[in-house]
């Protein structure tokens, strides 16, 4: 039976190792070998919270507060000013907002759903959703990465991505529209009108290393993670990186797999009889995530559905660790079709 010898706490992270030091009152003697167990993440990767002082979020407030203090790592209550998601209430609904100045000079305000105040579990659940989205969607590496990698050759990033409008080349098969006027992407930002036209992308590896891609799509409006993309041979470490120096992959077409997607506004949903209502919005906000990784790794514990779906499982899975990596984050922003820019 393993024995409690203490605590410990990390002073620097590797990818694949840490240095960590005892904490007071832990014992000094340790066995050999000795293992340890990451119980906290730390307060600073939390949430920051700000309710309104309407007095109707009362019971909410505590019930957020005692739950933050079970969980420090997930959030914490905070002011206004220090806030990155802010709880307010309209009738009897509460409103979600992000302060988070990318999402909302890109036209965000706020999150297009409201929750009746006296679903408070699941209005947990959705904070919870919140702090792994911003978590995860704001993570990028602090250690050695792909980048460093590649410095002496010269390019300036790891990959290329090229966004792509798809037309039908037959039945189930899609390929780049002929007409098409060249990348989409502009300085990691797509702007398009939602509506019925297919869309697909292109990585190239400029890198003088064979890579493992995974694409996550980040929903801002709903909350919800979702992979586009991860190599087919993420189980099989023995098998070669689909993105090989020099090489390229197709998403959403080709050889690449996977089907190409639509862009839409969603359109409202529900009545304040309901449990969660859906508003009206003029545009959504995305972000296509890509992770870089010269190793296989399982990223599946970064999907999620959208916690505003209540047909939504309460899925946890642990992370692996990932050897070397990178990320590239691509903005899509989709406008309902006459709406104002």
């Amino acid at each position: 039976m393993s024995t409690h010898l203490g605590k410990v706490t990390a002073r620097s992270v590797g990818p694949l190792t840490s240095i960590v030091e005892l904490s007071p009152g832990s014992s000094p003697d340790l066995p050999s070998p000795a293992f340890a167990i990451q119980t906290v993440f730390g307060t600073a990767k939390a949430l920051r919270i700000h309710l309104s002082d309407d007095p109707k979020l009362k019971s909410l407030r505590d019930r957020l507060q005692h739950e933050a203090e079970s969980n420090p790592h997930l959030y914490a209550l905070t002011n206004h000013e220090d806030a990155k998601l802010h709880i307010g209430i309209h009738e009897d609904t509460v409103t979600f907002a992000f302060e988070n100045s990318l999402i909302r000079t890109l036209g965000l305000d706020r999150i297009p759903f409201r929750v009746r105040l006296e679903e408070e579990v699941a209005i947990i659940k959705i904070v919870e959703a919140a702090s792994l989205f911003i978590r995860y969607l704001n993570h990028h590496p602090t250690y050695l990465d792909v980048d460093d990698h590649i410095a002496e050759q010269g390019s300036k990033e790891p990959v290329s991505v090229y966004y792509r409008k798809l037309e039908r080349r037959g039945r189930n098969k899609w390929g780049e529209e002929a007409h098409e006027n060249g990348n989409l992407n502009k300085n990691y930002q797509v702007d398009v009108v939602g509506g019925l036209t297919r869309y697909g992308l292109k990585i190239t590896n400029n890198s003088e290393e064979d890579l493992y891609p995974y694409l996550l799509l980040f929903n801002c409006n709903d909350l919800s993670i979702t992979s586009y993309y991860a190599p087919p041979t993420v189980k099989h470490i023995d098998k070669d990186a689909s993105l090989q120096k020099g090489g390229s992959i197709t998403v959403g077409y080709g050889d690449g797999g996977g089907q190409p997607w639509r862009h839409v506004v969603a359109p409202a949903k529900g009545t304040s009889k309901d449990r969660i209502v859906r508003d009206e919005e003029d545009l959504q906000v995305e972000f296509f995530k890509l992770i870089l990784s010269t190793k296989p790794v399982d990223l599946s514990f970064m999907e999620q559905r959208s916690p505003f779906d209540q047909s939504a499982r309460d899925d946890t899975k642990l992370p692996e660790p990932v050897e070397m990596w990178n990320t590239a984050l691509l903005t899509v922003v989709v406008r309902k079709e006459n709406a104002s820019r």
